[in-house]
């Protein structure tokens, strides 16, 4: 239901139910805040976001009122800056915040920088420094402090951490973090500890120790420089990047993430907020797992083994060498001696012409294509079990199974998730007949988000499938042992007597170079 309310003498639609904060900001109307964290249940903890509403004596928290078509709202008038300023000076006041608002002053950049160290007993600014909500909101009201009257917390920093630095000096108990981790990403590694005033582990331990699983929620959340990720701090400043965007090039969730590129490498990646479908969340290795690619453990040029020891060489030697090495095998033992493993993390496009280097180029009596899953295909249909027999297969009663396959039946649509277990065990040609009757079965058809949802393993799966890196299907699932199948691909291919049977599995691989079968193994990716 849309209502109206008046906030700056302007009259301003709502819903019933929203905040005054929430109201503000679809209005694009600014109230500062701190301690709000967006998907997390208000806490008013910091108090900046206080606002005016005429013939209320007190001022009241927008982020947790709710807002009423009888309110007229203030919210930059003089009582409210008045406030805002003595929570601000206060907060500045609590620990070690001496991120030197009055600027420079005139002062050459060298000694203000000394003056900031030396208070701050420390070589740099602070992490944060540039980056903190405290201070841009103190710029905001010019709100400085005499550094003699801060209150320095005797908790020193917790460095043992690999990958987030705790400066609990820089805490100012906005508990957004404890939010972030409870709340948002719902890890309960951490909780507030009020006696104490700061977010400690079970058994206080450090994150390491804990089970803190270091998807740096927290970090994101945390508004000023009490935590900050160890491999960007002191060289990340906001100023000095690019900004990004990017999918998260791990698994297939497909993760939106922010990249900070300075001088041509990554220093730092941030989530993109409210971005799909992660809106906003990270995990340990989308946040943290940038910095092998700068490693000097790095090849960066072929190596060839002779007499035992490496050497380096060109692309042009090494690609002749292994184009010899392939040719010769094929010679003395058949194609069937030659695996090729592709890769769930590349390009279409490369996976596309894997297959075909193998398919169409390394063979021509007949073919073998490998397969980088590793499926292990099932003689039955898993749609002809019945559910006593589903039962001792998945571990779960078969009246659990017919109760749930009621519960489907009677919700349209459904929507039904599986992760790996599955997918290895369905594959090519029937994995896509079994999605489809999964799909009718649930009444899903057609439905935007219904249906049937593999959540894959790695960033493209899905489409290394498509393309045909597996080892039973051409691409688009057309089956090897299809001869219509064959024909159309050895016409598109021009080649001959492309595979009649379908290839081999990593673990045969795995034999066949244990038992001597598999004389030469190409793996790309």
């Amino acid at each position: 239901m849309t209502e109206h309310l008046v906030i700056n003498g302007r009259e301003t639609a709502f819903t019933s139910g929203q905040t005054i904060l929430e109201v503000a900001g679809a209005n694009q109307i600014s109230i500062p805040t701190i301690c709000y964290l967006k998907g997390a249940a208000p806490t008013g903890r910091c108090g900046i976001c206080v606002v005016e509403i005429e013939g209320q004596d007190e001022l009241v928290l927008s982020c947790s009122t709710i807002a009423d078509s009888s309110m007229k709202i203030k919210t930059e008038y003089e009582r409210v800056i008045k406030e805002r300023k003595t929570i601000l000076a206060q907060l500045l006041s609590s620990g070690n915040h001496n991120c030197a608002i009055s600027g420079s002053s005139g002062e050459e950049w060298s000694d203000f920088q000394l003056k900031v160290s030396q208070a701050d007993d420390a070589q740099e600014l602070c992490p944060a420094w540039g980056d903190c909500r405290l201070q841009e909101l103190a710029y905001q009201y010019q709100v400085d402090i005499n550094p003699c009257s801060q209150v320095k917390p005797s908790d020193p920093m917790e460095l043992k951490n690999p990958l987030i630095v705790r400066d609990f000096s820089r805490c100012i108990q906005c508990g957004r973090c404890v939010q972030a981790c409870n709340e948002v990403q719902v890890n309960r590694a951490i909780d507030l500890d009020e006696s104490r005033g700061k977010a400690v582990t079970e058994g206080d331990k450090a994150l390491i120790d804990s089970n803190c699983v270091f998807c740096g929620e927290c970090v994101q959340a945390c508004p000023v420089g009490a935590l900050v990720e160890k491999k960007s701090r002191y060289i990340w400043r906001p100023w000095k990047t690019e900004k990004i965007r990017t999918t998260c090039p791990y698994c297939g969730v497909g993760c939106q993430q922010m990249l900070h590129v300075q001088d041509g490498k990554i220093v730092k990646v941030t989530d993109v907020e409210n971005a799909e479908p992660n809106k906003g969340r990270l995990c340990v290795k989308g946040r943290f797992g940038y910095d092998f690619i700068y490693s000097k453990e790095r090849l960066k040029t072929p190596l060839i083994k002779e007499n035992g020891e490496f050497r380096e060489a060109s692309w042009d030697e090494a690609l002749d060498l292994v184009t010899g090495k392939f040719s010769t095998i094929i010679e003395k033992h058949g194609p069937d001696a030659l695996a090729g493993v592709s890769c769930a993390r590349s390009i279409n496009e490369d996976s596309y012409q894997m297959q075909v280097l193998i398919t169409g180029n390394l063979y021509d009596k007949k073919f073998i294509e490998m397969h980088t899953e590793g499926f292990d295909e099932l003689k039955e249909k898993v749609m002809e079990y019945p559910p006593e027999r589903a039962a001792e297969i998945c571990g779960v009663s078969a009246e659990l199974i017919v109760d749930t396959a009621r519960l489907l039946a009677s919700v349209k649509p459904a929507m039904l998730c599986y992760t790996l277990g599955i997918t290895e065990h369905t594959c090519g040609r029937n994995n896509v007949v079994s999605t489809a009757n999964l799909q009718m079965l649930l009444g899903s058809m057609g439905v935007e988000c219904g249906g049937v949802n593999p959540l894959r393993g790695q960033n493209n799966v899905q489409g290394a499938c498509d393309m045909g890196a597996l080892p039973n299907v051409f691409p688009g699932y057309q089956p090897v042992v299809s001869p219509e199948a064959r024909a159309k691909f050895e016409k598109a291919w021009n080649v001959e007597n492309l595979p009649d049977k379908n290839g081999l599995m990593i673990p045969q691989m795995m034999d066949g170079l244990v038992d001597g079968s598999v004389k030469g193994f190409y793996i790309f990716g």
